[in-house]
């Protein structure tokens, strides 16, 4: 969700630098606070966003002061907003009895220019230590009214807009209604229906009642005593009770209706207003998160979405229509529908029927979907109606797989593979591998026909024997799958340091006779090992030793093969130079080339540990030895 998981902002504007700051706002003010522009309309009892007004917020430098103007319909909000922000006329207002704001207009302004406005006023401005006017705005958005006789009744307007406000200014018309009471107790008990993760919370919002056009003598206390007015009345202390416990924070104000004998006490009420809205200045946060206006732009798309299909509600009847037709009948509807058109289709008989069972599921998602929503009276009921009509769908849908059942289906060959015999023996009587014992297997192909009913039934024929075959276990070393073998002349880096100083590096390379076969390299001196039964001089096991052979860039005859583990050799008995060696080589005029050898060591390189995977290190261990072969054990030599 947006509120949950899109929100994890770190407060990059902080570390923004004054001069460039200062600069941005400069460039952005020309365009915010000129004029009031569209942010939501509806057409056709659907809501939707104007691109215009969420351009506007996207043009915001920094953080948000979210304010929203609701409340009962010609009641003046449009006049007051633009009292407020000393621009008038920059919410359009008329006398006219028909309503001018139709969804929700918006204005941003710099709050360092608010401030400066009510200092200009009373001499002192509402500073708040913890909060950088540099780096925030104020967006007023005004809301169409509620109960105006020529307007439709627009309550998906109002809760859109408090959903994402931090203060919430109500403005009601000449006194404190009942209706206005509950005009804005039914925007809350909307406000649940907007699905929030586990760990998301709306953001902390503060109200400030106004009654505008007032005539009566209203004392600071008044909003507080009409709350506690009625407590014999369930119905309506219900309603109180929701402002109550939602609206934490509460200020009335009153604004007399203006004429030439209170302009005086007019101004002065309006001042009083403005200062009361920037005294709980705060940036808009979600979740402990500071909201950026590229993120408030997607929490009003995420809640538009989650409550465009929602339909308006008739007052005050509030819960129980919102809740239970708004909501919980539209969630029932959609899953039934979705689980119906999960069933498989029942042109044929479907053994696995019963695992594509999908109750269990819609109703888990029932209970996600509407976890939220803290009428749990009306979900638990919602919940079994949901339940019960799944329960008739299904048994529907299962006695007609059933009805399918009796019909033959299909009919197929079966084979199982029967292994008659196996015989160990040795891979061969002379090589680096003699000593390795591979696998052969005779196995018998046996076939049958199964004939498959419709109802999951199964009948067989007898199973017929196809003939014996052989094979072998060890695919890696069968006959014709060895790896290559090259044998040949190579001058190899002597490891001897003292060799190499005193000789001035030239007899640092000594000519040796090279083959690598079987997963091994070796080398030996041709002088003075010719004898069968004599030892080389070394030999690197691919085998026990996982190794790289590289190219030498340096030297385009030179190549190098190293351990390839950082712990080096694994086996290094057979050479000398510590487990850390790594062994240099030059090819010679007229021999192999460089690319040949290095092709032989690493397809040798792989097939060892193709061989080490297949038969395994601890019957390599066994058969493998870890000492120097002889000039016997190597073939073409």
């Amino acid at each position: 969700a947006i509120l949950a998981q899109g929100l994890r902002w770190v407060g990059s504007v902080g570390i923004v630098a004054q001069p460039k700051w200062d600069c941005l706002c400069a460039m952005r003010e020309g365009v915010l606070g000129e004029r009031a522009t569209p942010l939501l309309k509806v057409h056709d009892g659907r809501a939707s966003l104007h691109p215009d007004g969420l351009d506007v917020i996207r043009q915001i430098p920094g953080l948000i002061y979210a304010v929203i103007l609701m409340g009962d319909g010609r009641a003046g909000k449009s006049y007051l907003a633009s009292q407020v922000l000393r621009n008038e006329g920059v919410f359009a207002s008329s006398d006219a009895a028909e309503p001018v704001t139709k969804g929700i207009d918006i204005v941003a302004v710099p709050l360092r220019k608010m401030e400066a406005d009510v200092l200009d006023s009373t001499g002192s401005a509402p500073v708040r230590q913890d909060v950088c006017l540099e780096q925030m705005h104020m967006l007023v958005m005004d809301c169409e009214g509620f109960n105006n006789a020529l307007g439709p009744i627009r309550t998906l307007v109002n809760v859109i807009g408090a959903l994402v406000a931090t203060e919430v200014v109500f403005v009601a018309s000449a006194s404190i209604t009942e209706q206005a009471l509950q005009n804005l107790a039914a925007t809350l008990a909307a406000r649940s229906l907007v699905r929030m993760g586990e760990d998301s919370a709306l953001p902390e919002q503060s109200l400030i009642f106004v009654v505008n056009k007032n005539t009566l003598q209203y004392g600071s206390a008044s909003l507080e005593q009409a709350l506690l007015a009625h407590d014999s009345d369930p119905g309506r202390m219900e309603n109180r009770s929701l402002l109550v416990k939602w609206f934490p924070k509460r200020t009335f104000c009153s604004i007399p209706l203006m004429s030439k004998t209170v302009q005086a006490g007019f101004d002065d009420d309006i001042v009083g207003l403005r200062k009361a809205i920037l005294e709980d200045m705060r940036p808009l946060s979600v979740g402990g998160t500071n909201v950026r206006p590229d993120q408030f732009v997607a929490m009003l798309e995420m809640i538009a979405d989650q409550i465009r299909d929602m339909s308006e509600v008739s007052l005050p009847s509030m819960t129980r229509v919102i809740v239970g037709d708004g909501c919980l009948a539209p969630v029932s509807t959609k899953l039934r529908k979705a689980a119906q058109e999960s069933y498989p289709r029942l042109q044929d008989y479907d053994p696995k029927f019963d695992e594509h069972d999908p109750r269990q599921g819609c109703l888990t998602q029932f209970d996600e979907q509407t976890r939220h929503i803290t009428e749990r009276a009306l979900v638990v009921d919602a919940r079994q109606d949901l339940a019960a009509k799944l329960d008739e769908d299904w048994a529907r849908a299962r006695q007609l797989n059933i009805a399918n059942g009796e019909q033959v289906q299909e009919v197929f060959n079966e084979t199982r593979e029967v292994v008659l015999s196996e015989e160990p023996r040795a891979l061969g009587t002379c090589g680096l591998l003699a000593t390795i014992k591979i696998v052969t297997q005779v196995v018998q192909v046996d076939s049958r026909m199964a004939i498959v009913k419709r109802s999951g039934a199964l009948e067989h024929t007898e199973w017929t024997p196809q003939g014996p075959e052989k094979e072998t276990r060890e695919s890696a070393i069968q006959r014709g799958k060895k790896a290559p073998q090259l044998l040949g002349g190579l001058l190899k880096l002597s490891p001897n340091s003292v060799r190499a100083f005193v000789t001035l590096g030239n007899l640092a390379y000594q000519q040796r006779k090279c083959a690598v076969q079987e997963g091994h390299f070796l080398w030996w001196d041709p002088v003075t090992t010719s004898n069968a039964w004599q030892e080389v001089s070394g030999c690197i096991s691919f085998v026990h030793n996982l190794a790289v052979c590289e190219e030498d860039d340096s030297d385009p005859s030179a190549f190098v093969i190293r351990p390839a583990k950082p712990g080096g050799w694994e086996v290094p008995e057979t050479f000398g130079g510590g487990a850390q060696r790594a062994f240099k080589f030059k090819v010679q005029k007229g021999a192999h080339t460089r690319r040949q050898w290095v092709s032989a060591v690493r397809k040798n390189i792989q097939w060892a540990s193709l061989v080490r995977q297949q038969v395994g290190e601890e019957r390599l261990r066994a058969a493998v030895l870890r000492q120097k072969p002889m000039l016997r054990d190597i073939g073409g030599c």
